[in-house]
Parts: C-alpha cells; sequence; structure tokens
C-alpha cells in the first residue's frame, strides 16, 4: 500500500468516483434501505402482494445472497455466477440454489452472453448486478420467482396478469415494474422534496448508512497542495453528493476537489463529444446559469467548482487550460467501483489509469465478513476458493469479474481511507 500511496502522489489528475469508491457505506444497513424502498413501492404502487416479498430465511442469509456479480436470466428466473471462461459456476432458480447436476445439464458450454459481458454490454436477456446499489434486489426478485412458481400459472399482481395475457414467457415482465421502483427511490425530485423510500433516511441520519472520512479530507486537500488536480466524477445529482461529502469531510468540503462534476453519466462520460454532452454551470447557490461545451476560464476558481454532465474530452481540455504542469506530476488515474461504467470504460476510451476500490478484498470466504459481500451460497466475488488477492498467489481460479479486474484493473483497494492512511 505504500508503493501505491508513492505511486499515487506522483499522479498529475486523480479523479474520483462517488459512490462505493470515495464515499464507503456501512453495508448492512444500506442494504435494508434499498431493499426496503424498492420492496415498498412494489407493495404499495403496483399491487404486488406483500407475503410475496416478506422476508423468508434469516436476515445474514438474505444480506449474503445479495452478492455483487450476479447475473439474472429474465427467461429462466436464474441467477448465475461465471467463471474466468465465461461458464457458469454456480446458479440458483430464484432463491433455491442449483445442483452440480442442474447446472452441467442446463448450462453444458460457455455461457451464451458471456462475450457481452466482457465487451461491457447490456443485453435485454439478462441484469447484471455490478455494484451494491443493484445488489439487494436479487433477494427481492428471488422471492418474486418463487411466489410466481408457487402460483402455478395464476396470476400475482396486475403486471403478472397483464403478461399472462399477452402469453408473455419467462419473468422479464419483472423488469417494469422493477425499474419503476427504482427511478422512485433514486430520481433527483425525491431528494428534493425528501420523498420516496431511499433519500429521506439519508438526508436525516446520514451517519447511519455512510462513513465519515477526515483523513480522506485531509489527504486530498493534501495532494491538491502538492499539485495534484482532484476531481469527483459522480453519476449522482449535486445535492445528493454535497449531502454525502458534508457528512464525510463537513461543511468546507469543496476545499477536498478542484473540480466536481455531477450526473456525469457515465460511461458515456467518456465516450461523447463536447457538443452532444455541454456542462451545465452553476452559481455559487447550486443554480444553473447556462450551458457551455468547455468550462470558460476562472470559472471553478471564481463562481463554482461544482458543474452538471460534460464530458471526458472537455474535463481534459479544462486541466489544460487552467491549472499549469508540475514539475514531477504526470498522467491521470480514476478510482471507482463500477467495473465497466469506471474502471472498463477508463481503461477502453482514456490514457488514464484506472484503480478499483474493491471492498471484497478484504473478505475470505472461510471467516465472516462485516458485510453482505460474501455468502456461502455464491462464495467470494474475485475468486472461486475464496483466497486473497493478490491474483499472482495462484491460488484458486479467478471468477469472471476477477479476471475482469485483473485485465482492466490490476491496481486495486480496499478503499480510499486505507490509501489515505497509508499516505500519512
Amino acid at each position: 500500500m505504500q508503493r501505491l500511496s508513492s505511486r499515487v502522489s506522483r499522479v498529475g489528475t486523480l479523479c474520483f468516483d462517488l459512490d462505493h469508491a470515495l464515499c464507503r457505506y456501512k453495508l448492512i444497513p444500506f442494504f435494508d434501505l434499498v431493499h426496503d424502498a424498492v420492496g415498498d413501492f412494489l407493495i404499495k404502487e403496483k399491487g404486488f402482494p406483500a407475503n410475496a416479498l416478506q422476508r423468508s430465511r434469516p436476515r445474514d442469509e438474505e444480506h449474503a445472497f445479495c452478492a455483487k456479480g450476479l447475473i439474472l436470466e429474465w427467461k429462466t428466473g436464474n441467477f448465475i455466477k461465471l467463471d474466468s471462461r465465461g461458464w457458469v459456476s454456480k446458479a440458483s432458480h430464484g432463491s433455491r440454489m442449483l445442483e452440480r447436476s442442474e447446472i452441467e445439464h442446463t448450462y453444458s458450454s460457455e455461457w451464451g452472453h458471456a462475450e457481452c459481458m466482457r465487451q461491457m454490454k447490456k443485453h435485454d436477456d439478462f441484469l447484471a448486478l455490478l455494484t451494491f446499489f443493484e445488489g439487494p434486489t436479487a433477494v427481492l426478485i428471488a422471492r418474486l420467482i418463487d411466489a410466481i412458481d408457487r402460483a402455478e400459472g395464476g396470476a400475482i399482481c396486475p403486471a403478472h396478469e397483464a403478461a399472462l395475457e399477452r402469453k408473455e414467457e419467462g419473468y422479464g415482465w419483472i423488469k417494469g415494474p422493477l425499474f419503476d421502483a427504482f427511478n422512485n427511490a433514486f430520481n433527483a425530485e425525491q431528494f428534493a422534496a425528501k420523498t420516496g423510500g431511499y433519500f429521506p433516511p439519508i438526508i436525516s441520519s446520514p451517519g447511519n448508512y455512510v462513513y465519515e472520512a477526515p483523513e480522506v479530507f485531509s489527504w486530498l486537500k493534501n495532494l491538491r497542495a502538492e499539485g495534484s488536480r482532484v476531481v469527483l466524477v459522480t453519476n449522482s445529482q449535486e445535492d445528493y453528493a454535497a449531502c454525502l461529502l458534508r457528512h464525510m469531510f463537513g461543511q468546507g468540503w469543496q476545499d477536498a476537489f478542484d473540480l466536481v462534476i455531477t450526473y456525469a453519466q457515465k460511461p458515456s462520460f467518456f465516450t461523447e463529444t463536447p457538443e452532444e454532452r455541454p456542462f451545465v454551470l452553476l452559481d455559487s447557490d447550486s443554480k444553473s446559469i447556462g450551458e457551455s461545451a468547455f468550462i470558460p476560464l476562472g470559472h471553478t476558481k471564481t463562481t463554482s467548482k461544482v458543474v452538471v454532465g460534460g464530458t471526458y474530452q472537455a474535463l481534459c481540455q479544462h486541466l489544460t487550460s487552467e491549472y499549469d504542469q508540475v514539475p514531477g506530476k504526470s498522467g491521470g488515474s480514476f478510482f471507482g467501483d463500477h467495473m465497466w461504467g469506471d474502471l472498463g470504460a477508463t481503461r477502453k476510451y482514456t490514457d488514464w489509469e484506472p484503480i478499483g476500490v474493491v471492498e471484497e478484498l478484504a473478505y475470505r470466504s472461510d471467516e465472516a465478513s462485516p458485510g453482505p459481500a460474501l455468502g456461502k451460497d455464491w462464495g467470494h466475488f474475485l475468486r472461486e476458493d475464496g483466497a486473497y488477492y493478490p491474483f499472482s498467489q495462484g491460488e484458486g481460479e479467478p471468477t469472471f469479474y476477477g479476471q475482469f479486474l485483473e485485465q482492466n484493473s490490476p491496481l486495486m483497494v480496499t478503499s480510499v481511507a486505507e490509501l489515505a492512511s497509508a499516505s500519512s
């Protein structure tokens, strides 16, 4: 860690994602919050039966079932985990784990969409649960699949009844209500109105869900003082990002950054042109004062460090025009947790170095973990046998995601706080 800390100190531009990267959540209460926000909406607004979404297993087992990295097949109702070859190593139908013989019968070769996953492409046939935001929905969907199977052809809610009338096979009809529930929980209007099931508890009691990070705050300010440019690039909206950062760093949180880019919509942030996605410029009260393909010279020093949208190309132009090159500082690094939107995109579309923030590095499958990242059914996120990173030790085969990270982000940290502590 000391070696990585020294390496980072020589980087000219340091970019950070916010959620589950710079900002570390308390995973168990966070999972319960997301679970309840999505589940309550499905019951109250979409007519799903409460008994179908009630917890049927001990809470710690359900946390474990929500392991990051699962893939849901809409047609079969199966959750699957892939090994490094793209073959299915573990699977469940709904909440029932499949036996080895069932997996071999159903999946006798490379999974049909493995190449799609390697290319970081979504597909209507599956849902990849790539983040801790999506993980809590696994247990909700599993319960729904169980309920649908128990209904033996009967409808469990209005959306299901409509799907049966359309003679729609499989479980894909769940997508519409599920995505509506996500939109209801996380859209910007809900934060501003302090409504929905997700934002109000975080607004009122952020300490229940998010760790304070004074050591990270000091580290980022020191990096800026030494000549590095520190930039936040988050898909979250400005008001939610500010809420988290005030809790993490205090009222002076903006002192940690040279620029704060909100609602970046990664990975499009890395691929679109400045003309396609201009910045929305804000004043000191966070009110819009217009759009611009590029940030005007001096704007972040005199008006506001916070902007909305924009592109990687325009960010690079801003950094080049706004700041002088500091001797001994060069290149760029991007710290993020999302394998596609942060790490894969940085590797594919930029000349910066991706650095993965992978909380699962701290866990192994043969001991109790402080969070829901591991489960006895699914095993470790990075290794089939739960061996510790680094990969060079050769202890067991990497999972599909372990190999993806090895190829796209070989530099990883358990948390930014760990790196900041090593730098002090």
